[in-house]
């Protein structure tokens, strides 16, 4: 699962072609699809305490977060237009972390590197390594080491080098690590418990707590329980 650690402006998530605005807080799920509206920021921790940052009306599908038998984590992100700045956690031997875009595959193994998905997809690293795989014209291989990018065309894949780029999206992760900071660590663990729950008796079970009504400062209405009282939220499972 992951859990939005910040949101400036509109956004939605469409799940079986209903789509529900997202808030601060608000926990996702595997094939789950996120639409940023113009203007907007959202942030997205993943259980592994990797971060991805959707921005510029980006359409990103969530296609699966999972966890190995060893304890590694999988992350298989679809964007299918917009920008995406992923900080991404060092991964297990058997974990792995791969978006894809329209016409290029970029996987990873931790680092902080950005995907633009246009009428091109771009991909630039900031900080690590990246191998990102063109899906069209000569189907180029690339190894991009930080500094580097490369735009993925028809005729020839389009290689550069930009280090006042780099140090920006440096800056912009380390902002983004300081908005998953105001999301506790007991609150991380706490959301984590709820991978396998289904119904209100597991819920009930697990957290040893009775079901309540909880009515939320927007209007918006949870069944669920209260499993902790912090100075920042309280938490509950719908």
């Amino acid at each position: 699962m992951a859990i939005v650690t910040y949101i400036s402006g509109e956004a939605v998530k469409v799940l079986d072609q209903t789509e529900e605005a997202i808030h601060h807080g608000d926990i996702l799920y595997s094939d789950v699809t996120i639409k940023i509206k113009e203007n907007a920021i959202l942030d997205l921790t993943f259980s592994d305490k990797s971060i991805v940052r959707l921005k510029e009306k980006a359409t990103l599908k969530l296609s699966l977060m999972a966890e190995t038998k060893k304890g590694g984590h999988i992350h298989r992100l679809d964007l299918s237009k917009g920008k995406i700045l992923n900080m991404v956690s060092k991964i297990k031997e058997d974990g792995d972390y791969t978006v894809t875009a329209p016409t290029a595959i970029a996987g990873v193994r931790g680092t902080v590197f950005e995907v633009i998905a246009d009428e091109e997809t771009t991909v630039f690293v900031a900080e690590g390594n990246v191998q990102v795989d063109s899906l069209i014209g000569k189907k180029e291989k690339h190894s991009l080491l930080e500094k580097r990018g490369v735009t993925i065309r028809d005729e020839k894949d389009y290689l550069f080098g930009d280090p006042e780029r780099a140090a920006a999206l440096l800056l912009e992760a380390e902002e983004m690590k300081g908005n998953k900071k105001k999301i506790s660590e007991e609150t991380l663990k706490l959301t984590n418990q709820l991978a396998d729950v289904k119904i209100e008796a597991e819920l009930s079970k697990i957290f040893n707590k009775d079901i309540e009504l909880i009515e939320l400062s927007d209007g918006r209405t949870l069944r669920g329980v209260i499993v902790s009282m912090l100075k920042e939220k309280c938490w509950s499972r719908q």
